[in-house]
This record gives C-alpha cells, sequence and structure tokens, in this order.
C-alpha cells in the first residue's frame, strides 16, 4: 500500500506538500459528495433500467459506493493531518480501524476497475456469454464479490491478528503503523498483489481493448458500423472509469517498483518524486465524476430536465391599467 510509503517521508519534507494537499482535498470534497449523492439518486430512481439490464453499471454504482465510504469515513481524517499537522485521534484501537478502512477501501476500488477493465472485453465482443446465468455468475458476479470481501478480509488478518505488540509513541504526531509492515516478506507480497498487478492489469488491459475496438471497427462490413458506433460509446464511457486509476496510480507504482528493487536510494536521491504517492489521495475524491461521466443516461436526463426548466421560465403578466390625467 502506498500509505505506508508516506510514513517514510521526513519531517523536514511533509510540510510543503500539506497545505497544498489539504486546500486541493476541500475544493474536491464537497463537490464530489454531491456528485455520489447524484448519482446513488439516479440509480435508486432507475434500478430496473440502469441496474438490472444493465451489467456494465454493476461496477460502477459499487465503485460510486467505495468512492462515498472513502469521502465520509477515511479522507476526512487525511485532510485533518495535512491542515493541522497531525492526526486527531491516536488511539490503538483508532489507528488500527482507520488503517484497515483505509486500505480496504482503497485495494477493493483497484480490484473493482481491473475486474472492470477485464469484464468490458466480455460486455464488448462476447456479450452472449452473459445470458447463460452460470457464465453470469462466474465471470460477472463472482468476481465482484470476490473484489469486495477479499481485500476486507486480508487486512483484517493482517492488522489486527499479525502477532506482535504494538507500542504507543506519545510524543509522535501521527497514528503507529502496523506490524506486518515491518515483516518484508508480506510487505512484498502486499504491495505486487494489491498494487502492482491491479495496476499493471488496468494498463494492459485497456490498452488491449482500445486495440481491439479500432481493428474490428476497421474490419467491419458497412452494416456493421452502426452497431460498432453504439459499441464505440460503451468502449469509451468504460474507460473513463479505469483512466483515472491508471493515471493516479501509476506513477507511484512505478517509482516504488524501481526503489524498491532496483534503485533503492532513489527517494533518497530525488526526494521529490515522494508527490507521486501524495496522487492516491484523489482517487476516492475525483471517482465520482468518472462515474458520472460513465452514465451518458444520467447525463441525458439532466440535459432534458435543464432544457424543461428554461422552456417553462415563469413569464410576468402584462397588464395595462388606465389612468385619468
Amino acid at each position: 500500500m502506498e500509505k505506508n510509503e508516506n510514513d517514510t517521508i521526513s519531517e523536514e519534507y511533509i510540510p510543503y506538500t500539506r497545505p497544498l494537499l489539504f486546500a486541493l482535498l476541500l475544493t474536491v470534497e464537497i463537490p464530489s459528495i454531491l456528485c455520489t449523492l447524484l448519482i446513488l439518486l439516479y440509480f435508486a430512481f432507475h434500478w430496473r433500467l440502469v441496474i438490472l439490464k444493465q451489467l456494465q453499471n454493476h461496477v460502477i454504482l459499487l465503485l460510486t459506493i467505495v468512492s462515498f465510504l472513502y469521502l465520509i469515513l477515511d479522507i476526512p481524517f487525511s485532510m485533518n493531518a495535512f491542515h493541522t499537522g497531525y492526526d486527531l485521534i491516536r488511539t490503538l484501537t483508532f489507528c488500527l480501524w482507520w488503517y484497515w478502512i483505509d486500505y480496504t477501501l482503497l485495494v477493493v476500488s483497484l480490484y473493482l476497475a481491473a475486474i472492470a477493465s477485464l469484464q468490458r472485453h466480455i460486455l464488448i465482443f462476447h456479450s452472449h456469454w452473459f445470458r447463460l446465468r452460470r457464465l453470469r455468475w462466474m465471470l460477472h458476479y463472482v468476481p465482484l464479490i470476490f473484489a469486495l470481501l477479499y481485500p476486507a478480509l486480508f487486512y483484517l488478518i493482517c492488522i489486527y491478528f499479525y502477532p506482535c505488540e504494538i507500542i504507543l509513541n506519545e510524543t509522535s504526531a501521527y497514528c503507529m503503523s502496523p506490524c506486518y509492515l515491518k515483516d518484508s516478506i508480506l510487505y512484498n507480497i502486499d504491495w505486487i498483489l494489491h498494487t502492482f498487478i491491479p495496476v499493471f492489469v488496468i494498463g494492459l488491459a485497456n490498452l488491449m481493448l482500445v486495440i481491439r475496438v479500432i481493428r474490428s471497427m476497421k474490419n467491419a462490413r458497412q452494416q456493421q458500423r452502426n452497431t460498432w458506433k453504439k459499441q464505440r460509446k460503451l468502449t469509451i464511457s468504460l474507460l473513463v472509469v479505469s483512466l483515472l486509476y491508471f493515471l493516479l496510480w501509476f506513477p507511484s507504482t512505478i517509482v516504488g517498483l524501481v526503489n524498491t528493487y532496483i534503485y533503492p536510494s532513489l527517494l533518497d536521491d530525488l526526494p521529490d518524486l515522494y508527490n507521486v504517492y501524495n496522487l492516491y489521495y484523489f482517487v476516492g475524491p475525483l471517482q465520482p465524476f468518472m462515474c458520472f461521466f460513465a452514465l451518458p443516461e444520467l447525463i441525458k436526463n439532466l440535459q432534458r430536465i435543464i432544457r424543461l426548466r428554461r422552456r417553462v421560465a415563469p413569464v410576468m403578466p402584462f397588464t395595462m391599467h388606465n389612468t385619468r390625467p
């Protein structure tokens, strides 16, 4: 995970980035919550159309819920630390819970984005597979359930049941790290399984999808062009969601890979590279906007409402009064 990398940043370096991070997160926090509520209301009022009949919207709904939990349960405490320079609560119970919810939500969102990147190949090129109930469960529902449950269980065991004794440091301004992070083997397994692999899958799967769509459109006959235009719209809407994860996670993943396995003194020689680890803070706040643009039906409904309100604009009655000199 990336949060433990941030814990290694020197105290001399953190203060320079902390006010900027607080200002940026504060700027997107409220609009992000409003956008999340808008999407959830849309799903609630149109669940038969957009949930039961459109499988591609399942992962968008789950990502929206995960982002909402991140916005209300996790990011406010990080913002407070950026603003004040210390964690508001530093008890053992809270710190372990915070690490668990933070790591769980981040990995769940990464896994959901990676699974969506793979599933959209089936949705676009082999959608008939999902007509069979068994394949629909194996290829669609089971991976999504795994993405929700596995990270929570993994970090529950590692954070709460790893055999060690956590010693509270009363002089520290921040929460103490979980003990398992000191185990180099377990730490590397955690990083490879829960950061490197999903980021790599997201990047590769979406690159292959773009190549397949372009080739298929070139080889399609004239009568198939209209069908591929619809598929192109579906492809673009689905790519929007994964693009955010790739752009914000890829830099820190590459830096972590090089610093851990190739050039161990990279961050010591180039301390400004620590900034790339702050990018993942914005995945949750920006995710609702990506989900919004991945829902063309919602955009059309909003445009329709705006047009109707403009047409039914109130008209002030004009009356003439006779006046006598």
